[in-house]
């Protein structure tokens, strides 16, 4: 792993909104996800559960998982989101959404890494640490087949952002007509649309990690033009790609 590829695989970071923000990551979560609500309360809500989430709680959502948030709710909300794309587990252990019950060892850690905020190998640490203390209290769900076969495409979508369909329904041992069903019923969506956010939320974190121009992003990521992408950019995350890379980084595009 290289330094940027480090650097991507984590993103810790604090959010704040003043009122009532709406998040919509039904293409699944690209990363796991471990939080906490410092002010105020949310709801996360998926096909099958509703979580409703108050100050001091603590809260995993795992990669890959399809929801809609809601933050705020006519009062301030603040909360911690630490992402890290690598679960420091033997197998594949699919965890539920779930709030954390946290040891008070654990709780310190904890204190620690959300005074830093750096994806440097202190952090680091101190994130599987955390991890590590409240996973024997964690709740596994297995995925039906076709939640399996889902995040199997989608994880080929998000490793391939050029893929087309047809491989992606290959790779998954369907046709690209049970595919797009497939899609369509879960998502209500389609394969493309989900290539589209996947792409967006890649370009959000160029826009918010590197110097990088809204050209050379659009490119790097096979829009076929950077007016396209900016359309696209827009639809999906409700900014222009100048205002995201304005109220995340600070960087000028």
């Amino acid at each position: 792993m290289n330094d940027t590829e480090f650097q991507n695989s984590f993103v810790l970071v604090e959010y704040s909104y003043q009122r009532a923000y709406r998040h919509d990551a039904s293409h699944g979560s690209p990363s796991h996800y471990l939080g906490r609500i410092i002010n105020g309360h949310g709801c996360i809500i998926t096909e099958t559960e509703r979580l409703e989430l108050e100050e001091g709680d603590f809260f995993y959502i795992p990669k890959g998982c399809r929801y809609r948030s809601i933050w705020g709710g006519g009062v301030p909300v603040r909360f911690d989101s630490l992402g890290f794309k690598y679960l420091p587990v033997s197998g594949r252990a699919p965890y539920r959404l779930q709030k954390l019950n946290c040891p008070d060892e654990a709780v310190d850690i904890y204190r620690k890494l959300s005074a830093r905020k750096v994806a440097d190998p202190l952090s680091v640490g101190l994130l599987y640490a955390f991890f590590g203390l409240v996973q024997p209290f964690m709740q596994s769900e297995p995925l039906s087949q076709p939640d399996m076969l889902l995040e199997k495409a989608i994880g080929e979508i998000r490793l391939r952002p050029l893929v087309r369909m047809t491989d992606v329904a290959q790779t998954c041992g369907v046709s690209p007509a049970t595919l797009y069903l497939l899609f369509r019923k879960k998502l209500n969506t389609t394969p493309n649309t989900v290539r589209q956010q996947v792409n967006c939320e890649k370009a959000a974190e160029l826009l918010r990690t590197t110097d990088l121009s809204i050209e050379e992003i659009s490119t790097r990521l096979g829009f076929s033009s950077s007016s396209y992408f900016r359309k696209i950019f827009k639809a999906c995350m409700n900014k222009t790609p100048r205002e995201w890379r304005k109220e995340h980084s600070g960087i000028k595009s």
